[in-house]
């Protein structure tokens, strides 16, 4: 079978880069974060009404894209809009993701939880990120939160592929420290995965290698108060190559555990990624035949003797980052053991990209482990 390679979004790169958004006249609906700042809204508002646009904005409500609020702004949408605009971190992009395929194919964004409704059109999307680690602008995924019972789906459609992605190293100046370490962490994550999947992920090996040089170079740096340029754009790019890795090789254990816990703790997304890490690295550890050692030692320059030293070295970098506490992991388990092993074995793509077993008696001796664990 052959693999492949598709990067349909044209992709600008560099300081100024949101200056090169160029969506078709007509009626843009741009979406932003509540925190960005206005001048740069006011700015890009100008702009896009200079060359012949009207503009409709909507500030999409703070936190995670929730189906309650996508269905409550697609009703007020006028029909006439022509493309979407969506500047902010990752949950703005994919609530703009959203908004584009309603206005499309119409319907609740319930109905494609799963699958009850075909994906026919989404409108054009031009996106530019403000934080450095979802990567969606690159992706055709959206990940919503079902309002009604907090499970955390996604979807993913070509469809849902932007036609422009700007990304400029200067937005994530407006980003406090600590956000651009944890969202980088996402995408280093993403990054990882991508390398060690199941699945023949040679043509990405570049982009996810590639990111994370630069995220075990940068990312002790990336809370300071002061970042420089150059930071800021080592940070942009591992976000890109995170983005452009899980475009064509899907996350795994990670990301398929962090959207099981989730709903019932407040860690932000890239800090549970990082807390379970090590949980999910040592349930697939037998499954690595080296990979794991390989990449570790070249991303990191150390000598590296076999998997098992790499994911000891891998988790003391975590730790060395963000600290490191799995109590609220454990609290959180032993309150909701059955729904976080129920979502867990919902993911039926897992098997494809997980070395380690990925049954139920297997992955609740996972969730205990968690459970137990006290550090």
């Amino acid at each position: 079978m052959s693999i492949r390679l598709h990067i349909p979004t044209s992709i600008h790169f560099g300081i100024g880069a949101i200056d090169e958004l160029d969506p078709y006249n007509g009626l843009i609906l741009l979406v932003v974060s509540p925190s960005l700042p206005e001048r740069l809204k006011l700015a890009l508002e100008a702009r896009l009404k200079c060359a012949g646009n009207e503009v409709l904005l909507f500030k999409k409500p703070v936190g995670e894209p929730i189906s309650a609020d996508i269905n409550q702004c697609y009703s007020t949408l006028p029909k006439n809009v022509s493309a979407v605009i969506g500047i902010g971190g990752g949950s703005v992009l994919d609530f703009a993701k959203a908004l584009a395929l309603l206005s499309g194919s119409g319907g609740s964004i319930l109905d494609y939880e799963f699958g009850h409704r075909q994906i026919e059109q989404a409108l054009p999307l031009y996106l530019a990120p403000t934080t450095c680690g979802s990567g969606s602008e690159v992706t055709p995924y959206a990940v919503i939160n079902n309002s009604n019972t907090g499970r955390k789906f996604t979807i993913g459609h070509p469809k849902l592929q932007p036609t422009q992605a700007a990304i400029d190293p200067f937005l994530l100046k407006t980003l406090p420290g600590q956000a651009r370490l944890v969202t980088a962490l996402d995408a280093f994550i993403h990054c990882l995965e991508a390398i060690l999947t199941r699945a023949d992920a040679r043509l990405v090996e570049p982009f996810a290698e590639s990111g994370m040089e630069i995220g075990w170079r940068v990312l002790k740096h990336a809370a300071t108060d002061h970042p420089t340029n150059e930071l800021l754009e080592d940070l942009a790019r591992l976000s890109l190559f995170g983005g452009l890795s899980i475009a064509h090789s899907r996350t795994g254990l990670i990301h398929t555990l962090s959207v099981a816990l989730a709903p019932f703790c407040h860690t932000p997304h890239g800090l549970l990624n990082a807390k379970l890490l090590p949980f999910a690295l040592k349930h697939n550890l037998t499954g690595y035949n080296g990979k794991l050692a390989e990449i570790v030692s070249r991303c990191s320059g150390l000598p590296i003797k076999d998997d098992i030293d790499a994911c000891q070295c891998l988790e003391d970098w975590v730790v060395g980052l963000i600290g490191f506490s799995s109590c609220e992991l454990a609290a959180t388990i032993h309150s909701h053991e059955a729904a976080v092993l129920e979502r867990l074995l919902q993911d039926r793509g897992l098997p494809g990209v997980s070395h380690g077993p990925i049954d139920e008696e297997s992955l609740t001796r996972l969730v205990w482990r968690i459970a137990d664990a006290q550090g």
